[in-house]
């Protein structure tokens, strides 16, 4: 696989990824994407969409902080270690979300984000796979 897709290459579509999906997130929250879209239509209530969406982001910023580590984007080197470890959680969040949206009725989330997951999934076991 590492021959397929260099790792820096890897590195800038899942960060361009992780950006797109914060933008959406973002997007949620403002109430610009209708809330039958995310959560898999099932959330209909406001306040639980605007908090659901507010752990969505937090956790999508930290993913990101995480990618720039690997990728030596910032400065802290003693995290390096622990970015490693956390690349597998992340990895198999991404598994497991997948196979999630496999059970949602919402067309959107099936064509659209089932695929973004599985492809991001891919993407971070080539980035944690690498020394």
């Amino acid at each position: 696989m590492k021959n397929l897709i260099s790792f820096k290459l890897t590195g800038k579509i899942t960060i361009t990824i992780i950006v797109l999906l914060i933008i959406f997130h973002v997007l949620a929250l403002l109430g610009v994407v209708p809330s039958n879209v995310v959560w898999g239509g099932q959330i209909i209530d406001k306040a639980t969409v605007i908090k659901h969406e507010i752990l969505r982001l937090l956790g999508s910023f930290i993913f990101l902080a995480i990618i720039l580590e690997k990728m030596n984007q910032n400065k802290i080197t003693k995290f390096k270690k622990l970015s490693n470890v956390s690349f597998w959680f992340i990895y198999i969040y991404f598994i497991i979300t997948s196979i999630a949206k496999l059970a949602l009725a919402v067309t959107l989330e099936r064509f659209i984000f089932i695929p973004v997951t599985v492809i991001l999934s891919v993407l971070l076991f080539r980035l944690a796979t690498e020394k």
